[in-house]
Parts: C-alpha cells; structure tokens; sequence
C-alpha cells in the first residue's frame, strides 16, 4: 500500500444463523480527499495475507452444543461425546430422587483447550451444577477445531437435564 492511502475495512454482508452470526468483510483502498480534486475509490482489492481479516470475532453468539449445521456437526458431536463420556447423575442427587436442568456456555480455543465455562442458568440444585462444570473440563482438552470451521475459537451452549425415570 502506497503512503497517504487508508485502509478501510466495511462489513458488506451478515449471514445469521442460530447461535451465532459472520460478517464478510470487502477491503478497499482509497485515497484522502484533498480541497483540489475529490476522492475516488479505486475498484476493491484483495488483502494480502498480512491485512487479511481475522476468522472470526473473538466474541460470538454461542452455538447450541447440538446444531446441525453440516459446517460444525462433526465437531459438535465430537465435544458432545467427550462430554457425555464424563457426565454422570451424581449418586447423592439420585438417591435423593434430586432433578434440575441447567445451561452452560463454554469456550474451546483453536487447540481445542478449554478457554472459559460458566452456568448461564443454574438448576439450583449445586451439586448438579458442580458435576455438569467438572464433566466439561474432563471432557477437555478436545480435538482442535478443524481449518474448515473457520474460527480461532468456539463459544457452545449446552443443556444438561437431570431427571430420575425410576419408577417412584
């Protein structure tokens, strides 16, 4: 890019889905308006590897845990498995005949550790809390998100139901 250019970065489309939202990003460049001649855009232009947009925001809508979007499915299912691999109905909470259903959201980072978990609704019952929280960070690290997904990170939300189906 030559001196006296700017580099402006417009968002010129969003594409929504449940959970989450992408911008795509159009670069141009164009030169600062002087009082002799007015400014003119030059046609867009492809960003060089250095000036390339990020893969995505660092900060987005959660993705519910069991989203079918053919993008992320594999990988979802994946993190889903771990999970369940390590979730169990605490012992205490069954003998008690203890139900409650809370929320999670968690954060994977690209590495496919786990960045941050925190209840977004809580059972109120804590030791259910607590086993669903200890179930996640077992589960991790998991797989590193795949180059295909396209985001250095994956903030998921998932409902974890405790009910007792015992006959009473």
């Amino acid at each position: 890019m030559k001196a006296g250019h700017i580099l402006l970065a417009t968002a010129v489309g969003v594409g929504v889905f449940t959970g989450g939202c992408a911008a795509i990003g159009l670069w141009k460049t164009t030169k600062p308006e002087t009082a002799s001649s007015p400014a003119k855009e030059s046609p867009p232009t492809e960003p060089s590897p250095k000036e390339a947009a990020p893969k995505e925001a660092t900060r987005e809508e959660p993705i519910p845990l069991r989203r079918q979007d053919p993008k992320v499915i594999a990988y979802m299912t994946s993190v889903r498995r771990a999970i369940d691999l390590q979730w169990v109905y605490p012992t205490a909470a069954l003998r008690q005949r203890v139900e409650g259903k809370l929320t999670l959201e968690l954060t994977i980072l690209e590495s496919g550790q786990l960045g941050e978990i925190r209840v977004v609704r809580s059972s109120g019952i804590s030791m259910l809390d607590e086993e669903a929280m200890r179930a996640v960070k077992a589960a991790a690290p998991f797989k590193p998100i795949p180059p295909g997904i396209g985001r250095d990170r994956m903030t998921i939300v998932t409902t974890f139901d405790y009910s007792d189906n015992r006959p009473k």
